[in-house]
């Protein structure tokens, strides 16, 4: 402050009184907050980008960005409730861009904002953010839905429903799990699996556990082998000769699909006969169209004697025995089995 020099007369008396560094009037409350200062002769920026990160349901974490590079420090301010008033939380020194609040209540909201000040002044505030912790009278409710084909190659995702609850542990059988909310899992074979979800909550302890049965179906089934177990019995043959057998797969839509060798005077005792495909076996890919064997008496010099006709469609042969290894198959006398591998 600058010198100040009162003077007057008394007579031939002169008095000069020279008063420095004295306060005249006595600042109010907001002048003593904000003496000007020469270094910093205007407020601060105001801070930007405030964000609220719980670290756990009674503790926040805030942090925001410096845009100034002359304040003092920050003022954090709060309020409880949406009609609560703003109080001062803390203070920050200069360059810090972050504090906790601990100690929140259950089941209330909270709202913060940040400013910036120096010995000009404070600057405006950064947006606002609110965080509402939880309830913690309430018990955690596990539940969960899944969405995706429950056919083999199968990708299934799981819907996290639960409430009250902040971490998670899925178990979906055969020693996978995983902690994600809502993880996708991928089911490359075919059964019945338990999913199980325990949703906990932290600051409780508590816990609740549900479980679901998934059912994954497979998406491809391989003709393995095909056994003749008996054929008609008005065929002419004995105990030393017998028809030449081999059989004809069609298609649905018709034609061929497989052709198999031929078996040379089969007689009784020799059945079954049994025909095995090479490699992985005879993809069926139409599952509700009706395929056909059509065996057969091969002769040399005339035309191929038809024995018989069976035919069957793969959701029929399901939907009677389920997914099974084997399936008999049958037109009056003519008996004939086919072994499957499903995928």
């Amino acid at each position: 402050m600058l010198p100040v020099k009162l003077s007057w007369s008394i007579g031939a008396l002169s008095i000069i009184l020279a008063l420095t560094g004295c306060d005249l009037g006595g600042p109010d409350e907001a002048v003593r907050d904000n003496p000007w200062d020469a270094h910093n002769p205007n407020p601060p920026r105001a801070p930007i980008n405030l964000t609220i990160t719980p670290y756990a349901w009674n503790n926040i974490l805030l942090r925001w960005v410096d845009q100034s590079g002359n304040e003092n420090g920050f003022v954090v301010e709060h309020k409880v409730g949406f009609g609560g008033n703003w109080s001062k939380l803390t203070v920050r020194g200069a360059n810090q861009t972050a504090c906790q609040d601990n100690g929140l209540r259950s089941n209330t909201t909270y709202s913060y904002r940040v400013k910036a000040f120096n010995d000009s002044g404070f600057s405006g505030y950064t947006n606002e953010v609110t965080f509402m912790t939880p309830d913690t009278t309430l018990n955690p409710i596990a539940d969960f839905t899944w969405t995706g084909a429950t056919v083999t190659p199968a990708q299934i995702t799981f819907q996290n429903r639960s409430q009250n609850a902040d971490s998670y542990l899925w178990n979906f059988g055969g020693g996978r799990t995983s902690t994600q909310v809502s993880p996708t899992i991928n089911f490359t074979s075919y059964g019945q699996f338990t999913i199980s979800l325990t949703a906990s909550f932290t600051a409780t302890s508590r816990t609740n556990t549900v479980r679901k049965a998934l059912t994954i179906t497979p998406g491809k089934i391989n003709i393995t082998y095909v056994a003749v177990d008996a054929i008609p019995s008005i065929l002419d043959w004995d105990l030393a000769t017998g028809p030449d057998l081999f059989f004809n797969l069609n298609y649905p839509s018709g034609g061929i699909a497989s052709t198999s060798s031929v078996v040379l005077d089969v007689v009784s005792s020799d059945l079954p006969i049994i025909w095995t495909y090479n490699g992985t076996g005879f993809n069926v890919t139409d599952w509700s169209g009706a395929w056909s064997f059509q065996l057969f008496d091969e002769d040399d010099f005339d035309p191929n004697d038809l024995i018989g006709t069976t035919s069957f469609r793969i959701n029929s042969l399901v939907s009677a025995r389920g997914y099974v290894g084997s399936y008999s198959l049958s037109s009056g006398s003519l008996r004939m089995r086919i072994g499957v591998t499903w995928e």
